[in-house]
């Protein structure tokens, strides 16, 4: 997970997932033909998953890719040189992940992205965001590390004490991160976490306020949406360091 950098506006100083929003270039045709299983997806579907790979390589160098001749998953020795000839100037926007492509002769291993979870902000926020998040198994022998930038530090925690370890390291969380760390700590491997994906209905949540007779406020979710947690006060809709 990364700890956002305290000078950006959306989750200042959070721990997050690494993710971002869909670029132009994700949806482009040469985007399509680099990603493997884009001819299943609809552009929406395809700038989601495309972003996905684009964001995590951004911010923290793990690049989930083929070798185009082979289809082979790359090494990670080829997987470093990748990052360090191109994530700088793909941070600059001076350069595409189709180009990153061509260039390395590769392909992006779009298809091993399972889709986990659907958020999307309430209607009352005035910036609101529509949020996928994908599972994916840590290619072989690849390090994360954050990107300095929007990311400013980095860390592995265990999804079943996540809240205790932030709190422990000073973090401070979203509590619809909290809450897809809770789900993913119901299994005991990411194979496991990838077939419980697989076999759920995937809700999309769009929490709500609701106020109790004694004047509480609580956010509200869907019940069918795989959480045991349905509602929580408005005042902790964030877990504090």
């Amino acid at each position: 997970m990364l700890a956002r950098n305290k000078a950006v506006k959306f989750a200042s100083g959070a721990l997050v997932f690494p993710g971002g929003a869909v670029d132009p270039a994700d949806t482009t045709d040469a985007a399509r033909a680099c990603h493997v299983g884009a001819e299943s997806w609809d552009d929406a579907e395809l700038g989601m998953r495309a972003s996905a790979i684009r964001e995590v390589f951004e911010e923290t160098g793990i690049l989930m890719a083929y070798d185009a001749a082979s289809g082979n998953p790359i090494d990670a020795a080829r997987a470093e040189a990748i990052a360090s000839r191109h994530r700088e100037p793909l941070l600059a926007e001076s350069i595409t992940m189709a180009e990153i492509a061509e260039a390395e002769a590769s392909t992006f291993a779009t298809d091993a992205l399972t889709f986990y979870a659907h958020w999307i902000t309430p209607k009352a926020r005035p910036v609101r965001f529509d949020t996928k998040f994908y599972l994916a198994h840590m290619p072989a022998g690849q390090d994360g590390v954050h990107d300095g930038s929007e990311a400013v530090d980095s860390e592995w925690i265990h999804a079943g004490n996540a809240e205790a370890e932030m709190i422990d390291r000073g973090f401070s969380a979203m509590f619809p991160t909290m809450l897809n760390l809770e789900m993913l700590a119901e299994s005991a491997s990411v194979d496991e976490a990838v077939k419980a994906a697989e076999k759920r209905e995937i809700v999309v949540v769009i929490p709500a306020v609701k106020v109790h007779d004694s004047g509480e406020k609580m956010v509200v979710i869907p019940e069918n949406a795989g959480y045991t947690t349905t509602s929580y006060p408005f005042e902790k809709k964030w877990i504090k360091s």
